[in-house]
């Protein structure tokens, strides 16, 4: 399979059509008052995403255009393998930037696994506060939220840190 990096200074959802293998690209959209957040997946993974009790998210900031603060990812554990299931244009870090994505990614799953949407359990993420109610709205409050470990070590390093500045 052939994947070919488009950069766009517009977003142009017909570029991403169809891989070589025919999977198609689906993609939802929402703007708020912070911007544009736009959802894309295959049309094949609705269906994982539909069953997946256990999910991980986490968004960098490096490898976005400007039309977007964050690149948003969300992987679902099946059996003891973590597969990406789908990935956000996020406009900032606020708690309505993370709710629109998980809202347009259910729609999604509704639309194409012909479910009553997504049934997530557990959720891996960083120690965000917008994503944890967002999360919470979203999926509901017996929904057990796991802070990462990597994000958990550099919040240790830097507290470590601090305490020998202020000593």
């Amino acid at each position: 399979m052939t994947y070919q990096l488009i950069l766009l200074d517009e977003f142009d959802p017909e570029r991403l059509a169809v891989y070589e293998d025919n999977s198609r690209v689906i993609w939802a959209d929402k703007t708020n008052s912070s911007g544009r957040t736009i959802v894309m997946t295959t049309l094949v993974l609705p269906q994982y995403l539909a069953t997946a009790s256990k999910i991980s998210v986490d968004g960098t900031f490096f490898i976005c255009s400007s039309l977007w603060q964050q690149l948003f990812i969300l992987i679902g554990l099946f059996g003891e393998t973590w597969v990406p299931l789908a990935f956000g244009l996020l406009p900032g870090r606020a708690e309505q930037d993370y709710t629109d994505f998980f809202e347009l990614l259910n729609s999604l799953v509704i639309k194409y696994a012909k479910s009553e949407g997504m049934k997530v359990k557990k959720v891996i993420c960083d120690f965000e506060r917008a994503i944890h109610n967002s999360i919470t709205n979203c999926f509901g409050e017996e929904t057990e939220i796991f802070g990462c470990f990597f994000h958990f070590r550099n919040l240790k390093s830097i507290c470590l840190k601090l305490s020998l500045l202020f000593l």
